[in-house]
């Protein structure tokens, strides 16, 4: 099993990829992927109705895999 090794943005290096987004659209799936620590695999299954913005918490059903 081959491991990916990922690096963590910081404060600065986050701002300065904020300020490239000119959509808004765009700068919310950012925030959420960073804010989250979500997947993009697992964004892109993310529909409207798992999202519960009473409570604010993210639904999520755990598939097969997770079992």
């Amino acid at each position: 099993m081959h491991k990916v090794k990922t690096e963590t943005l910081m404060d600065e290096n986050l701002e300065k990829l904020r300020d490239t987004f000119s959509n808004v659209r765009d700068l919310a799936i950012l925030e959420l992927l960073i804010y989250t620590d979500m997947k993009i695999g697992e964004l892109t299954r993310l529909n409207i109705s798992d999202m519960d913005y009473i409570n604010k918490v993210h639904m999520h059903a755990l598939g097969e895999q997770c079992l």
